[in-house]
């Protein structure tokens, strides 16, 4: 684990697991929820923290929640700083960047994600509450998992309307319900995380 200066006197989190075959690592850059932080956002993927060769930043957000969805740009100086030093410390494979989130990091994960599609080749969507994007660019592949009890985002509302909304706009989505609430349990952790990497 190390931590990451990104201005301001805020920080991000970088973990780094055990090497991966020809030195290139992969990345996720994590999106804590509302009211989260970093912490957060790296245990939502757990289900990485051993994986071969995968890096995990995570930013801490300026306010209570990410500015992506409400079509600000106030965070995007801090993502910038952390995504840059994660690839001077690292020798990152840039062909397999992505960015993933839980709650309202997930919904933000999508908005952000899919307007930067060439830098942000896959998405991971954990219980999302919808996404808010303008300009979109490239297609990135986006794994969305939500339990069905869920009592803060509908899962009917990913089921019904995100899922097939995004699939009709031609993106890969690989959808993963899960009976349970508002969490995100190690199974479905390993799962985004395998897929991601797969």
């Amino acid at each position: 684990m190390h931590v990451l200066q990104v201005g301001s006197g805020r920080r991000a989190l970088m973990r780094i697991s055990p090497g991966a075959e020809g030195g290139k690592m992969a990345l996720v850059l994590v999106l804590h929820a509302a009211g989260g932080s970093p912490e957060d956002g790296l245990r939502a993927l757990r289900g990485g923290w051993n994986a071969p060769g995968l890096v995990l930043v995570a930013p801490a957000a300026r306010g209570s929640a990410w500015s992506f969805g409400l079509g600000r740009g106030d965070d995007l100086p801090t993502v910038d700083h952390a995504l840059t030093q994660a690839f001077s410390h690292c020798s990152i494979d840039r062909s397999r960047v992505g960015i993933g989130g839980f709650s309202d990091g997930a919904t933000n994960a999508l908005s952000l994600g899919v307007r930067n599609g060439r830098l942000f080749r896959a998405i991971i969507a954990l219980s999302p509450g919808g996404i808010e994007a303008g300009t979109r660019l490239g297609k990135p592949r986006i794994f969305v998992a939500h339990g069905t009890r869920d009592g803060v985002h509908p899962f009917a509302g990913t089921r019904d309307a995100l899922v097939p909304k995004l699939r009709r706009e031609g993106y890969a989505v690989t959808f993963r319900a899960f009976v349970g609430g508002h969490v995100v349990p190690a199974p479905v952790s390993r799962a985004a995380v395998s897929w991601f990497l797969g």
